[in-house]
């Protein structure tokens, strides 16, 4: 009787260790970041990047890119560095699952919103918030997720919503509009001698 009931005292104990290092293997999973879908270069027509206080597109137009508003040339090499950048984020670490987002930068007015659409079809939407004090990190929050990711480099200001760095080389851009050389610019003034 005594072999026994120490059979049964192993066997429960063995059980019950097999159950806590599934239920641990199972809250691993869950802080384990995401991976992000893999996303076509080529198919991406348009990248909206937004804040609360401005908002850019870059809609590409047979093989030229253009930046809205105004439909103004964009860099091809400046949109292909973005287009690489957003295809290959990949997020390292959990940060928080708090919900707490404007201390990273991550709240409706501290973030950047990066949306990618292959036509109308949204293909990556990613906010993404300061510089992790790794300064090798940014965090970010992918479309639909309540969680703070650790992505590898510094994003933020690859993803501003500014147009100058799209700016082709040689246009000028001025508060969304167009500036025209002057006609006098090229020509040399006399100089008056004494």
């Amino acid at each position: 009787m005594n072999g026994r009931w120490q059979y049964t005292a192993l066997t429960a104990v063995i059980i019950c260790l097999a159950g806590l290092l599934l239920a641990r293997q199972g809250r691993q999973d869950r802080l384990r970041p995401p991976r992000l879908p893999e996303i076509d270069r080529q198919a991406v027509t348009k990248i909206k990047l937004s804040t609360a206080q401005k908002t850019i597109e870059l809609v590409r137009e047979n093989d030229s890119w253009k930046i809205l508003p105004g439909k103004f040339r964009a860099d091809r090499d400046r949109v292909q560095e973005l287009l690489n950048a957003l295809a290959g984020v990949e997020l390292t670490a959990l940060v928080s699952e708090s919900g707490n987002f404007d201390r990273y930068q991550l709240g409706e007015q501290g973030r950047t919103r990066v949306e990618a659409f292959a036509g109308k079809r949204l293909v990556r939407a990613l906010d993404i918030g300061r510089t992790a004090p790794t300064g090798r990190h940014t965090f970010v929050r992918p479309e639909g997720d309540k969680r703070v990711f650790h992505a590898r480099g510094v994003l933020r200001p690859l993803f501003r919503p500014d147009p100058g760095p799209f700016i082709v080389p040689g246009d000028t851009f001025d508060h969304g509009r167009r500036l025209r050389p002057n006609a006098d610019q090229g020509r040399r003034k006399p100089v008056s001698g004494s």
